[in-house]
Protein backbone atom coordinates (compact mmCIF):
# COMPACT_ATOMS: atom_id res chain seq x y z
CA UNK A 1 0.00 0.00 0.00
CA UNK A 2 1.47 3.40 -0.97
CA UNK A 3 2.31 5.87 1.77
CA UNK A 4 0.78 8.88 -0.02
CA UNK A 5 -2.47 9.10 -2.00
CA UNK A 6 -2.93 12.04 -4.35
CA UNK A 7 -6.47 12.78 -5.52
CA UNK A 8 -6.74 15.14 -8.50
CA UNK A 9 -10.22 16.03 -9.70
CA UNK A 10 -10.35 17.83 -13.04
CA UNK A 11 -12.90 19.15 -15.48
CA UNK A 12 -11.83 20.34 -18.91
CA UNK A 13 -8.21 20.41 -17.79
CA UNK A 14 -6.76 18.49 -20.73
CA UNK A 15 -4.12 21.14 -21.34
CA UNK A 16 -2.76 20.78 -17.80
CA UNK A 17 -2.81 16.99 -17.36
CA UNK A 18 0.41 16.07 -19.24
CA UNK A 19 2.45 18.64 -17.30
CA UNK A 20 0.97 17.55 -13.99
CA UNK A 21 1.71 13.89 -14.71
CA UNK A 22 5.32 14.66 -15.65
CA UNK A 23 5.76 16.77 -12.52
CA UNK A 24 4.48 13.99 -10.28
CA UNK A 25 6.53 11.32 -12.04
CA UNK A 26 9.69 13.38 -11.58
CA UNK A 27 9.41 13.58 -7.79
CA UNK A 28 12.18 11.92 -5.81
CA UNK A 29 9.63 10.37 -3.41
CA UNK A 30 8.22 7.34 -5.22
CA UNK A 31 5.83 5.68 -2.74
CA UNK A 32 2.55 7.20 -3.92
CA UNK A 33 -0.60 6.53 -5.89
CA UNK A 34 -2.51 9.16 -7.84
CA UNK A 35 -6.21 9.10 -8.63
CA UNK A 36 -7.08 11.30 -11.61
CA UNK A 37 -10.83 11.91 -11.41
CA UNK A 38 -12.57 13.23 -14.52
CA UNK A 39 -15.62 15.32 -13.60
CA UNK A 40 -17.54 15.14 -16.90
CA UNK A 41 -14.90 16.82 -19.08
CA UNK A 42 -15.83 17.72 -22.63
CA UNK A 43 -12.27 18.39 -23.84
CA UNK A 44 -10.97 14.80 -24.19
CA UNK A 45 -9.35 15.05 -20.76
CA UNK A 46 -9.93 11.36 -20.13
CA UNK A 47 -8.19 10.41 -23.38
CA UNK A 48 -5.22 12.69 -22.70
CA UNK A 49 -4.97 11.44 -19.11
CA UNK A 50 -4.91 7.86 -20.36
CA UNK A 51 -2.15 8.62 -22.85
CA UNK A 52 -0.15 10.57 -20.26
CA UNK A 53 -0.11 7.82 -17.65
CA UNK A 54 0.15 4.83 -19.99
CA UNK A 55 2.37 2.19 -18.40
CA UNK A 56 2.61 3.87 -14.98
CA UNK A 57 0.63 1.74 -12.52
CA UNK A 58 0.82 4.42 -9.83
CA UNK A 59 -1.98 6.28 -11.62
CA UNK A 60 -5.62 5.26 -11.47
CA UNK A 61 -8.13 6.91 -13.80
CA UNK A 62 -11.63 7.45 -12.46
CA UNK A 63 -14.71 9.09 -13.91
CA UNK A 64 -17.24 11.02 -11.84
CA UNK A 65 -20.70 11.00 -13.37
CA UNK A 66 -22.17 13.48 -10.94
CA UNK A 67 -24.26 13.09 -7.84
CA UNK A 68 -27.23 15.25 -7.07
CA UNK A 69 -27.63 16.07 -3.42
CA UNK A 70 -31.16 16.77 -2.26
CA UNK A 71 -31.63 18.41 1.15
Amino acid sequence: MPVVSVVVPYRNGAQFIPGFVLMLQSQSFMDWICFLVDDQSTDDGDLIAGQSVDGDDRFQLLSFSGIKFVP
